[in-house]
């Protein structure tokens, strides 16, 4: 079952194109050529053990120039599993968008293939957020690619989803749109996945998200965020799916939240606007 969510902001000269994909299925490794319609892989890529690349058959839809995708894995899983069963590829051709699957460094912490959001001691140059940004420069940096940088995202799946959101608020910068599914926590420790932890506040989660981004806050003002979870989840607590929106319309100022409407397939969506439009969407599956 996939989800796709496309928002437009357009806010001076900067315009966002948000596509996300979201799975709830399994995820794995694969290969990079510069042929479109094919997945190719690069090993050691900016650090990443390797990396799945899709190159789309169709034109860019805004301003000639492509969107990015990063999507990251969850636990025990691999960039080979998001090739094979997260339908990108269909999904990068209607949009015309190029797709990056990095494979976690090293098996990740304890050799779960764990992405490591753990925490709130992050830096732009610890743990793996060196190497997602490093990814995401080295893909807009490549001419033939035809990035554009206004356009490149990142989203992720259980632990993927958690280190996309730490992304989110290091790098406000370079991320334009950030999707987290099924994914715990900013600011969670290892052990906090399965219930929201009592003391955790929406506040206390936005200062620390206001605070990793430094001085790259001001990017805030552009940036679009989506989570989404099953609300039958018995490995990440739904819970994180209302925290992880409200944190960020909290950082957006995002004080405008629509009533609940149903989503086809069976759910609810709800969209936290602020004065520019849309910001964030958080949305519950059925089951």
């Amino acid at each position: 079952m996939n989800y796709i969510m496309k928002n437009f902001i357009k806010t001076g000269n900067k315009t966002l194109t948000f596509c996300l994909l979201f799975i709830s299925t399994i995820c794995s490794t694969l290969s990079y050529q510069s042929i479109a319609g094919t997945w190719s892989t690069e090993n050691y890529l900016s650090g990443m053990d390797s990396v799945h690349i899709y190159l789309p058959t169709t034109t860019p839809l805004l301003n000639n120039k492509r969107a990015l995708m990063i999507n990251l894995h969850g636990c025990q899983m691999s960039n080979t599993d998001m090739k094979n069963y997260a339908d990108w590829s269909p999904t990068a051709d209607q949009f015309g968008m190029v797709i990056a699957l990095p494979d976690v460094p090293g098996s990740g912490p304890s050799n779960y293939s764990c992405w490591d959001y753990y925490g709130s001691n992050h830096t732009r140059t610890n743990k793996y957020n060196n190497e997602i940004i490093a990814l995401a420069n080295e893909l807009i940096g490549r001419s033939e690619l035809n990035i554009d940088p206004n356009q490149v995202y990142i989203t992720g799946f259980s632990s993927g989803g958690g280190q996309a959101s730490v992304i989110a608020c290091l790098a406000p910068d370079i991320f334009a749109g950030v999707g987290s599914s099924a994914g715990p926590g900013l600011g969670t420790t290892a052990y906090q996945y399965s219930s929201v932890p009592w003391n955790y506040s929406t506040s206390s989660q936005a200062n620390l998200c206001e605070n990793l981004a430094g001085n790259y806050s001001s990017d805030f003002s552009t940036q679009i965020y989506s989570t989404l979870h099953g609300s039958a989840d018995s490995t990440v607590a739904p819970g994180f799916n209302t925290t992880g929106a409200d944190i960020m319309a909290d950082v957006y100022s995002a004080t405008s939240e629509s009533a609940a409407t149903s989503i086809a397939t069976g759910g609810t969506k709800v969209i936290y606007s602020d004065n520019i439009g849309p910001r964030v969407s958080r949305i519950s599956v059925s089951g």
